[in-house]
């Protein structure tokens, strides 16, 4: 009798996806997020880093033109 009860809850399609599915999109959400935004964070550094440097070799050629 149990088990028949066991196995109902867990049959059915509705069930089955607001138990079983949420959870593994909800980790896998979350490690998206966490890499899309290091990812992010580390393109934009990078991008920085370039315009710096490009910014600082035109002053430079600038002010030598002077």
């Amino acid at each position: 009798m149990v088990y028949i009860k066991h196995s109902t809850d867990f049959v059915p399609g509705k069930n089955r996806d607001e138990s079983v599915r949420p959870v593994p999109i909800k980790i896998q959400g979350r490690f998206l997020a966490i890499r899309w935004f290091f990812y992010g964070s580390l393109t934009a550094i990078i991008g920085f880093v370039v315009l710096g440097v490009y910014l600082y070799f035109q002053a430079q050629s600038f002010l030598t033109t002077l």
